[in-house]
Order: structure tokens, then sequence, then C-alpha cells
């Protein structure tokens, strides 16, 4: 083979609100944020295969990592899923963070809330750190991981 990957270009959610979406990555999570922006829908029909699909994206960017929150225009019928962790396809955006409890915190005042409690991370490469889940209106599901001195039992 010849080609080859040079990195990791984005990761992407599709939500419902944009403006509300970017007011959390920027005003808890820290990222910045790009305009919002259209896509041309030929290119959009094209790489998706759902006609009539039309869209707006606006990213946010910080700590090395870009994330792309598009909001689809069209088609009509577009749904939403709703899925667990266990499901197959589900995905979640994990960010180290410091004062988990009060990141939470400012998360929840935005309409991201916890999926369930705290848990300490006995093993792996995040052992001796602090999970836990949040999902936003939209089913975004976001972990924070905050490094503590020891895993805990």
């Amino acid at each position: 083979m010849t080609g080859r990957i040079k990195g990791v270009n984005h990761t992407s959610f599709t939500v419902s609100d944009l403006e509300r979406t970017m007011a959390y990555f920027t005003k808890v999570l820290g990222f910045a944020a790009h305009p919002i922006s259209p896509r041309d829908p030929e290119l959009v029909q094209t790489v998706t295969a759902i006609p009539g699909a039309s869209m707006l994206v606006g990213y946010v960017e910080g700590y090395g990592q870009k994330v792309e929150l598009v909001k689809y225009t069209g088609p009509d019928d577009c749904g939403k899923i709703e899925s667990r962790s266990c499901d197959t396809g589900f995905a979640h955006f994990a960010v180290d963070v410091e004062g988990l409890d009060e990141v939470a915190a400012a998360l929840k005042e935005h309409g991201v809330h916890p999926v369930g409690g705290i848990g300490y991370v006995a093993e792996g490469p995040n052992r001796g750190s602090r999970a836990m889940f949040l999902r936003d209106w939209d089913g975004v599901c976001i972990e924070l991981i905050e490094t503590v001195s020891a895993a805990q039992p």
C-alpha cells in the first residue's frame, strides 16, 4: 500500500442545536469556536448517500482536538438515536480534567447530566483516575477523566 494515515482530523457529533452545544464546549470545556457555516448539499448527499441531506457545521477546537458539530437541515425525516454505552455503535468523547466534580456541575448547568456515578479506574492507561459519563439532550456522551493519586478499590 502506498497510502498512509497522517493523523486524525476530527471527531463529529450530529446535534439538534449548534449554538447550545457549542456553548458548553466553549464555556465549560474551554474549546474555541469556529463560525457556523453551511455545507454544499451536493457534497453532503454524495458523502452520506442520503437524498435531500443538507447541514450546518460548527467546529470547536482545543487541546489538540477538533470536534465537528453538525445540524442537519434536511431531509425532513431526520431522527434521533437512543443508545446505551453497551449498544454496538455507541460513541463518546473523553476529556482529561482537574476538578471533576466542578466540571460536572458546570456541565449540568448547561443541560449535560451524569449518566451514572463516579468510578475509580484500577487498570489500563487511565489507572489511578476517577471517571464519569455525562450526556446532553441529543445523547452526546462525554466522559470526564481526572487523575488522582491512587486508584480506589
